[in-house]
């Protein structure tokens, strides 16, 4: 056995012997593996709700909130064994009434953690129709369409939300569509006004703060991306996601040491794979490639362990296959399906990057082309449709993309923002041959 093997399973068992032998997975992106857990401040309410509902089992409000609680312990932990027992829950409510709006829309957003997207649209759909007046549905029915590629039908799922209630889950949805349209501006309008809306979480708020930072970085805005990174820090010093934001903004000043400081810190505070990707990325453009190929390899089994607890990690594992360069056509293949399931625009970017992998070049073409249908400003399309354009012979357009990617580096991965430097490079010296 390797030593690169048996560091990972030892990662594993530390792993298990933190949880309980329960698997990890965060529902937006999956947890790494590789830190000491965060505190669940969900646990206690877990524990009086677990306690409620043996006495009375068949209350379906308790049923509701001790599922609530459960989708809670998720979000702090990162742990998806807590989707296990919100089903059973939920599933339990859902039995002795059918039609309570609340406990749908609570299974709605298991089905949305869990990447099954169709369901989510349904329970959310079933919930609007029962009680119409409620927000918190449109958000379910929202995000489903979004991430189904029906964007048409999401921006009136998102509006209806906002006249519903203009809070800071509504805001910040129209702020994610507007940025998926390229209108970066209008996301950081909506997303302000998210921000001064308010939310009786102080994460919520750290949140939003940071998704701020994250566009003005798509803008190149590196002192405002920093502003609002400050600011995120400011109010939840530890929170992951305020970390992750100082280690991008560490990145986008050219400071690695720092960047994987805070990456490290991010790791400890909740496992997320998005936090260890980074890492893995930061090291791998230092030389340090064993150490990048054990967070790689974490990552993989984390991405294992998500689908072991009912959830659907395809489109995820198969962008993370293809830059790894693992199995091609197997991983075109798997992406392909995946797409199938989940036409978003960023389904079809990563299609069209399985694609380039495995030769495809044309497939690769025709599902960019679906990627950028929206006009979404983005680096990583750039970046990936220039390295498509070129493979395909279309050298100008190659060179228009790679320089909007290289632009807007600091908002790009380490490892794709230094190989779109030098495939601009080769690219610009084809043009002026």
């Amino acid at each position: 056995m390797t030593l690169r093997l048996t560091m990972l399973f030892a990662t594993i068992t530390v792993l298990m012997s933190v949880f309980g032998a329960r698997a990890l997975l965060r529902s937006d992106l999956e947890p790494t593996a590789i830190a000491s857990p965060t505190v669940n401040t969900a646990a206690s309410r877990i524990t009086k709700l677990e306690e409620q509902v043996r006495k009375s089992p068949d209350d379906v409000d308790l049923l509701t909130n001790l599922a609530e609680a459960y989708a809670q312990g998720a979000r702090e932990t990162g742990d998806p064994s807590y989707y296990t027992r919100e089903d059973t829950a939920v599933r339990r409510a859902l039995s002795l009434e059918p039609g309570n709006v609340r406990a749908l829309i609570v299974a709605g957003g298991l089905a949305l953690a869990r990447h099954d997207f169709q369901a989510a649209l349904e329970l959310g759909e079933r919930a609007r129709d029962i009680e119409p007046t409620i927000a918190a549905s449109y958000g379910v029915i929202t995000d489903a369409n979004v991430e189904l590629g029906r964007y048409a039908q999401a921006i009136v799922a998102a509006q209806a939300m906002a006249d519903r209630r203009p809070d800071f889950a509504s805001y910040s949805r129209i702020s994610y569509i507007r940025e998926l349209h390229g209108d970066i501006d209008g996301a950081i309008v909506a997303m302000e006004q998210a921000v001064a809306a308010g939310s009786s979480l102080t994460r919520d708020l750290v949140w939003g703060r940071v998704l701020l930072g994250n566009l003005r970085l798509q803008k190149g805005d590196v002192d405002g991306a920093a502003s609002e990174y400050t600011r995120a820090s400011t109010l939840l010093p530890a929170d992951p996601n305020a970390l992750f934001g100082l280690a991008r903004l560490a990145i986008a000043r050219g400071d690695p040491a720092e960047a994987e400081t805070r990456l490290k810190a991010a790791s400890a505070r909740r496992p997320q794979a998005e936090y260890v990707i980074a890492l893995g990325d930061l090291l791998s453009t230092q030389g340090r490639t064993r150490e990048a190929d054990l967070q790689y390899d974490t990552v993989r089994a984390i991405q294992q362990l998500f689908v072991a607890n009912g959830g659907d990690a395809d489109l995820e594992l198969t962008l993370f296959d293809a830059d790894q360069g693992v199995d091609p056509e197997a991983t075109y293949a798997r992406a392909a399906a995946a797409y199938e399931r989940r036409s978003s625009v960023y389904g079809a970017d990563t299609v069209a990057w399985a694609a380039y992998k495995a030769g495809r070049i044309d497939d690769a073409q025709r599902y960019m082309a679906l990627a950028q249908r929206l006009g979404t400003r983005d680096p990583r399309l750039d970046y990936h449709a220039g390295v498509i354009a070129r493979a395909a012979g279309d050298i100008a357009a190659a060179a228009e993309y790679l320089r909007d990617a290289v632009a807007l580096a600091p908002a790009l991965s380490p490892t794709y923002a230094s190989d779109a430097v030098i495939v601009l490079g080769e690219v610009e010296a084809e043009v002026t041959r």
